[in-house]
């Protein structure tokens, strides 16, 4: 769960959750009768760079996020960091939209059973991580 919290009014602006984890999904596999709560598939602390990107933005200068863990809740007040974002995320995420992402939306593949575009960049580091 993460919360984007006013700075000023403390009123709580943004709620979100993700989740990595179904009960029932995991009791009765293949059940599709059921609503399934699992939205996220990354790792539990890439959850906390999409809270950074939540936090650009929705220009707030911070929010909370809630790990829930069998032992228990573990609470962060994360607070968004201008030097971070333009050093390590910024420029990637724009790469990425108009490269990946903002093609796809003007002239989608999917639908005529045509194959996802793969950026130079994209292809470049799936063959260095196989190396």
């Amino acid at each position: 769960m993460a919360a984007i919290v006013g700075y000023h009014t403390r009123q709580v602006l943004y709620f979100g959750v993700k989740n990595k984890y179904c009960v029932t999904c995991t009791r009765k596999p293949g059940d599709t009768h059921h609503t399934c709560f699992k939205n996220w598939n990354g790792s539990s602390s890439s959850m906390e760079a999409a809270t950074i990107v939540a936090l650009h933005i929705t220009k707030r200068k911070y929010c909370i996020l809630v790990i829930w863990t069998p032992k228990g809740l573990k609470t962060f007040e994360i607070e968004r960091d201008d030097e971070f974002w333009k050093e390590n995320m910024k420029e990637k995420l724009e790469t990425f939209y108009m490269k990946c992402l903002l093609p796809e939306l003007i002239d989608p593949r999917q639908r005529r059973s045509l194959p996802i575009r793969e950026p130079e960049y994209i292809l470049l580091a799936q063959a260095k991580k196989q190396k």
